[in-house]
């Protein structure tokens, strides 16, 4: 039997196509079998099945679930009320779909839906192999009966189909060990009992049938990493994916990403601290979760604290105890992202994470930030100023009625942090502040753009320096103002807290706030949390909704009312969610990032 490795999938999504399916699984012994009668194969777990160098592994568990959640979702009542989905639904190869799935259906002698969840009743697999780079999938159906019928008609409109087009049969039947595998030009697939595998490789194609069939297993389901972190997860989530790090590591495949450094600062910012663990963790798992009032991502990595290095002590912090702030408080906050980082000794300890080219860059910068500070290091004084830690905040911001309004309305931002010792920060960052509006209006002035008026105020314990730009005489009012106009670059200080901010508004709110370290235990630490406000982004979107509607028409070409309809569809796909969370914390034997989509209730 010769399989190409070319287009392997394409009997996998003619099934699909066949019977509208989808990819699901059993999940361990919690697996609900599927039903037997006589002749048929008992249904097998598929780790058993699979290569035991296998790198890629993932199943979805509780099948018939996952598809009642998926079909029956709430949010479809929304989606087909979308302009562009009712315009899809009157096309003619709309109709020629509906036609032929009411065709198929006839054939079948079921809906498509019965079809799909007798189909997939015993669980879908889907593998990939590192020695062979063969790929399978693993479909478990209800019944023998079910399966068989489902590929005879398959079978038979195709070859139909290729006659009635005078093609050639588009199945070429080749037999190993009695079974016949059913050759296309991407890969083959072949029906064994209950089970139907998809395959790309006869390596691949023969292992997994011959262990079917001769009720062996394989060593992989017997791997204590990927047993253990299989059952870790009490609640069961829809798709679960494990992949074997180890593997690629000693492979040498890209070994960049295995180095322990990054590329550049930003990278090292937000990756720094996995780019460590990779270095040392064997696998991975991620797991994806639907629910009918969220959905979820979440990437676990085994973490222990011992492969932390000195260089990486910034991100995690000192014994891995650092924490984030919490996210501040502020009106109409669109997002807020909070991280513990040592900005000081990301700084000072550049030589050992980043390359030589990086280096004499960061080191040129180094020299001109310390001419800007008055001679004192950036690195240890300026930046080792303030504690480890530090607050994004994004919030929508309004305008007064009487008072300058931009044709363009931006979010206003800050950043916020805690001086170690304000009394002698609290000047020189004052002065610093200062010095650069002075040196904006000198440059500025050269090329002929607006000045900024500089404002200081002290309330409730708290001082706010603020700069606004200064509108020419007679356009006090105007509505279509620039979009400079967005901004009144301010600090504030408030105790320990240092705001740096694009509007005065923000940081005089943001000065108000409490903002606390995020409480922690033995068993997590939150390391970077964020949250984001979708109704609030609505707003901001809907505030220059005529501008997105010019946009729409010069970029795509699009007439008014088709620009308009298309905007009011990304309106309307807005209004089906509520808010969007991540978090990325540290347990005693894992690292964990996970991040949810929360849909708004209805």
């Amino acid at each position: 039997m010769r399989i190409s490795a070319n287009h392997w999938w394409l009997p996998f999504v003619l099934v699909c196509g066949l019977s509208g399916l989808m990819v699901s699984s059993s999940w361990g012994d919690d697996a609900a079998p599927a039903a037997e009668t006589k002749g048929e194969t008992k249904v097998r777990d598929a780790a058993e099945l699979v290569p035991h160098t296998t790198l890629l592994f993932a199943e979805i568990a509780a099948p018939k679930a996952a598809i009642g959640q998926l079909l029956d979702h709430p949010l479809w009542t929304q989606i087909r009320q979308l302009n562009g989905y009712r315009k899809g639904t009157m096309t003619p190869q709309y109709f020629a779909l509906n036609v032929g799935v009411v065709y198929v259906e006839s054939q079948l002698g079921m809906s498509w839906r019965e079809a799909l969840e007798g189909l997939t009743e015993g669980g879908v697999t889907a593998a990939y192999d590192a020695k062979t780079k063969g790929s399978v999938v693993i479909i478990q159906a209800k019944s023998e009966v079910h399966l068989t019928k489902v590929r005879d008609v398959f079978l038979r409109l195709a070859r139909e189909d290729a006659r009635n087009k005078k093609q050639p049969d588009p199945f070429q039947e080749v037999q190993h060990r009695n079974v016949t595998f059913y050759k296309t030009k991407g890969g083959a697939f072949a029906t064994i009992g209950a089970t139907l595998l998809l395959v790309n490789q006869e390596p691949i194609a023969r292992e997994v049938a011959d262990r079917l069939l001769d009720g062996t297993t394989s060593e992989f389901a017997k791997t204590p990493q990927f047993r253990d972190s299989r059952t870790a997860n009490h609640v069961r989530p829809t798709l679960w994916v494990y992949g074997d790090i180890k593997q690629v590591r000693d492979s040498g495949v890209a070994p960049k990403v295995y180095s322990g450094k990054a590329e550049n600062p930003g990278a090292e910012l937000i990756f720094g601290g996995v780019l460590e663990v990779l270095q040392h963790a064997d696998f991975f798992t991620l797991d994806f979760d639907l629910q009918s009032e969220s959905v979820a991502i979440g990437l676990s990595l085994p973490f222990e604290q011992k492969w932390i290095s000195e260089s990486r002590e910034y991100y995690f912090g000192p014994q891995g105890q650092g924490v984030a702030p919490e996210l501040p408080p502020v009106e109409n906050r669109l997002l807020a992202l909070s991280t513990h980082r040592d900005f000081s000794q990301l700084w000072l300890r550049a030589g050992d994470l980043f390359d030589e080219r990086t280096n004499d860059k960061l080191a040129e910068a180094d020299s001109g930030l310390s001419t800007l500070f008055s001679g004192k290091d950036f690195g240890e004084e300026i930046l080792g100023s303030f504690q480890p830690g530090l607050s994004l905040v994004v919030a929508r911001q309004s305008f007064a009625a009487d008072g300058v309004q931009p044709s363009i309305r931006l979010p206003a931002f800050a950043l916020v942090m805690e001086m170690k010792t304000p009394e002698a920060s609290h000047r020189e960052l004052r002065r610093l502040f200062q010095s650069l509006i002075g040196f904006a209006n000198f440059a500025g002035a050269q090329e002929g753009n607006p000045q900024l008026e500089l404002n200081q105020e002290t309330r409730a314990g708290s001082e706010i320096i603020s700069s606004t730009f200064i509108p020419e005489v007679g356009d006090e009012q105007n509505r279509q103002a620039a979009i400079h106009f967005n901004f009144s670059p301010s600090v504030a200080f408030a105790g320990k807290r240092f705001v740096l901010s694009s509007t005065r508004t923000l940081a005089a709110e943001l000065s108000a706030t409490q903002s606390e370290t995020i409480p922690s235990n033995e068993e997590w630490r939150i390391n970077t949390i964020g949250h984001l406000n979708i109704p609030i982004l609505q707003q901001v979107l809907e505030d220059n909704r005529s501008h997105l509607i010019a946009k729409n028409i010069l970029e795509e070409g699009h007439s008014q009312k088709e620009a308009e309809a298309q905007i009011s569809d990304l309106m309307d796909i807005l209004e089906m969610f509520n808010s969007a969370d991540m978090k990325f914390h540290t347990e005693p034997k894992s690292l964990r990032v996970k991040a949810t989509l929360n849909f708004a209730k209805r």
